[in-house]
């Protein structure tokens, strides 16, 4: 038979079951773990704040394994007097404007699940005449939760900044909407702070107070600037020098509207090494242009070629490599063989050939050369961004020695044959 407790067994039970099932104070429970932000994303990705002001709604799934998340000023959380971050927020700014013009989602409601796992929701407005083009979630302290005992974990987009100070990383989040644009259009665009719109090997860093115009006049949308490369095929050679060889090459500014710079603005290409020390001329092709124009040059340091422009166009950076035609460097040339043993027999070899940057319509377009010698094209066929080229070669004898492929080709565009060429070292061994 069990014996029952004596009172002051069960006063002490009955104690410990207060302290850590409502605990007399938020720290009496031990919680060093700040919530995590599992997904972030905003809704609608596109405003227009032409006429009227926008409502953007943010959508935050948060964990957290302690006492859980707390919003802003909520029931047994820190007040913000108590501590100025405990509470979440989720900062947007312009990319072109300045911080006076950021707007801040800081009321949350949780629309499911509880405090440690759940769902919340926070909708800021966008008045008339907000700043156009893309608005992003940014600056360094960009993402902040918080929970009930005050562990605060910071989210920035700066990487230097996060590193510093023990921040996590904006991108870490798992599932992130970034950014948002305002497609509101305008004749001019004051970009009121120094931007960078960056693509894979160029930069085009726009100085602040750089007014952006249209060139024959009336609204544009801004959001639409690119920095991207582009096809020579698609456009034109005239007006290129002979024999040039393209170390890069871009398109910036919006399709069809010539956009003028009050500012100069610094186009920076990153190039292939071989060319540090040398200087290559600038061409520019401006919408609607029949021909390339000298634009200025630059003077390769670090694999790096610098110039400024007053306005968007066409431009390549130009090296004179000698030879016919004009021979891009970005394109690039894969074949599933690179090497084949010496032998006195008579040997046909048969392969193909991926020219990436290039579509070719027909074989009689394209002449291709092992070395010196001429291959027969035996088949062209289109892929998704360039051309699969069918080859085919008699190596008997030839030399024990790495050989250098070269193809010449030609395209048409616009009713005008342009050519082209490329060619690799090293690009098939006898050995």
């Amino acid at each position: 038979m069990k014996k029952n407790p004596g009172f002051g067994s069960l006063l002490v039970a009955s104690l410990l079951a207060v302290f850590f099932v409502f605990p007399l104070g938020a720290k009496a429970i031990e919680d060093n773990t700040a919530p995590e932000v599992v997904s972030l994303s905003l809704s609608p990705t596109e405003i227009n704040t032409a006429d009227a002001d926008q409502t953007v709604t943010a959508t935050m799934e948060i964990k957290d394994t302690g006492l859980g998340f707390c919003e802003y000023n909520a029931a047994g959380c820190p007040s913000y007097s108590e501590n100025n971050s405990s509470y979440a927020t989720v900062l947007m700014v312009p990319l072109i404007g300045t911080s006076t013009q950021q707007r801040n989602f800081s009321s949350w409601t949780r629309i499911s699940g509880n405090d440690n796992d759940g769902v919340w929701q926070s909708t800021v407005t966008f008045p008339m005449g907000s700043k156009v083009g893309m608005w992003e979630i940014g600056n360094y302290l960009a993402v902040q939760v918080a929970d009930k005992l005050g562990n605060l974990r910071i989210y920035s987009e700066n990487n230097s900044y996060a590193n510093s100070y023990g921040y996590d990383h904006l991108d870490t989040i798992p599932n992130v909407t970034r950014q948002i644009a305002n497609i509101a259009t305008s004749n001019t665009v004051t970009i009121e702070k120094e931007w960078t719109l960056s693509s894979s090997n160029v930069s085009v860093t726009f100085p602040a107070s750089t007014i952006v115009t249209r060139g024959e006049g009336g609204e544009f949308a801004f959001y639409q600037m690119v920095n991207q490369s582009f096809e020579i095929s698609d456009v034109t050679t005239e007006g290129v020098t002979d024999g040039s060889v393209v170390a890069g090459k871009v398109k910036v500014g919006i399709p069809g509207l010539n956009l003028s710079f009050s500012r100069p603005v610094q186009v920076n290409f990153t190039v292939d090494g071989k060319y540090n020390g040398q200087t290559l001329n600038i061409v520019g092709l401006t919408d609607g242009a029949s021909s390339w124009a000298n634009e200025t040059t630059c003077t390769v340091s670090a694999g790096v070629c610098s110039f400024t422009v007053s306005h968007a166009s066409y431009f390549m950076a130009l090296s004179s490599g000698g030879g016919t035609g004009i021979a891009d460097s970005t394109l690039s040339v894969s074949s599933s063989t690179l090497s084949l043993p010496y032998t006195t027999k008579k040997k046909t070899r048969k392969t193909s050939l991926t020219l990436t940057g290039v579509s070719l319509a027909k074989k009689k377009h394209v002449t291709v050369k092992l070395g010196r010698r001429k291959v027969k094209v035996t088949s062209i066929r289109r892929t998704g961004d360039g051309t699969r080229i069918g080859i085919s070669f008699n190596y008997h004898r030839w030399s024990r020695s790495d050989y250098t492929i070269t193809l010449s080709y030609k395209v048409k565009q616009n009713k005008h044959w342009s050519r082209g060429s490329y060619s690799q070292a090293s690009f098939l061994s006898i050995y």
